[in-house]
């Protein structure tokens, strides 16, 4: 599988479940080799809501790209009329997955394995999920989150297990 821009497998707008999947071998030049759920306004799409991702004993790995290798999930961003979504909307839930031996090649890439932000709120939940063995060229071997000034959004692990990534800077 590959891809010359962006969601080389899985390019998300709306709701996205997957169980019982194995995603392989993904190639973008940009990000989100994997999965990418964008950062739009509600004017484009023609005001299309963001839903949930929810992935469930899925296997990710051997993912290339240069930013956000296996999984980028980017929130909704707001527009200018106080649309967009709540936490809960945008909520993304990984569980029981595997993911690993992805690798960000890119010397300004970000996030070996997960990336989330956008600047808008979205929780993430991760259950009894390994990530390992993934390399970033700069920082966030393992995962990078960021809630870009939005205290609603919040990131939850149980029962993970984050091992064997490594980040040129800082892990």
């Amino acid at each position: 599988n590959g891809a010359i821009d962006s969601g080389a497998i899985l390019y998300v707008v709306g709701t996205l479940v997957m169980k019982h999947a194995k995603i392989a071998s993904g190639l973008s030049t940009v990000e989100g080799a994997a999965i990418k759920r964008p950062t739009v306004s509600l004017s484009q799409y023609n005001n299309a809501i963001f839903g949930t991702i929810t992935l469930d004993h899925v296997h990710i790995r051997n993912c290339y790209s240069d930013s956000g290798s296996a999984i980028i999930i980017f929130n909704q961003a707001q527009d200018n009329f106080g649309g967009g979504n709540t936490p809960t909307g945008c909520s993304t839930t990984i569980s029981n997955c595997k993911i690993f031996h992805n690798y960000s090649r890119c010397t300004e890439g970000v996030g070996g394995t997960i990336r989330t932000g956008g600047g808008v709120v979205g929780n993430l939940t991760m259950t009894n999920t390994s990530v390992y063995e993934n390399y970033a060229g700069t920082y966030g071997g393992g995962m990078v989150t960021a809630a870009q000034g939005h205290e609603e959004t919040v990131f939850v692990m149980d029962g993970c297990k984050i091992h064997g990534n490594r980040a040129a800077t800082y892990a």
